[in-house]
C-alpha cells in the first residue's frame, strides 16, 4: 500500500533519454540493480500535481558513461498507474544529478517497462511507498 499516490500528466522532455544517453546508462544501472533488466530504455516525463522533494532515494550510483567525470544517479522505487485505475507496474524516479530536470519538485522521470498507448497529455498515478508531508510537498 502507498503512503503517497500523486497524479501527473506525460509531457515532452529534452528527450536525450530514449535517444542515447538511458541505452548507454542501462548495463552499469542492471549491474547495480538487477531490478533494472527488462525496463525499457528510455524515461515518462510527469508534469505532477503536487510537490516531491526525493531527499532520500532507494540507491545511487556514480558513473562515467559521458567521459572520465562520474555522474551521480539516484533512483526511488514507485508503482506507476497507467491509465489510472488499472494495475500498477513497479518503476523507479531517474534522478541523473547532472540534468537540467534536476531539483524540479513538479517534474519527475520515470523508468519502467514499455507501455503501449502513453502519449503526452495521457494521465498517470505515481505511488511512493514512503515518504512525510511537509508544507506544500511531499518529501522521501
Amino acid at each position: 500500500m502507498a503512503a503517497f499516490s500523486i497524479d501527473g500528466m506525460v509531457i515532452q522532455g529534452i528527450q536525450a533519454a530514449g535517444r542515447f544517453t538511458l541505452a548507454c546508462q542501462m548495463p552499469h544501472f542492471q549491474a547495480v540493480n538487477s531490478e533494472f533488466r527488462g525496463l525499457h530504455p528510455a524515461t515518462i516525463n510527469l508534469q505532477l500535481v503536487g510537490a516531491l522533494r526525493i531527499d532520500n532515494p532507494d540507491f545511487s550510483t556514480e558513473y562515467a558513461w559521458a567521459g572520465p567525470i562520474p555522474e551521480k544517479f539516484s533512483f526511488l522505487q514507485i508503482a506507476l498507474e497507467f491509465p489510472t485505475g488499472t494495475k500498477h507496474r513497479s518503476s523507479w524516479i531517474y534522478i541523473p544529478h547532472g540534468s537540467p530536470h534536476f531539483g524540479k519538485r513538479c517534474q519527475v522521470e520515470i523508468i519502467t517497462d514499455k507501455i503501449e498507448g502513453l502519449t503526452y497529455g495521457s494521465r498517470c498515478r505515481i505511488h511512493i511507498p514512503r515518504g512525510r508531508l511537509e508544507p506544500g510537498l511531499i518529501v522521501v
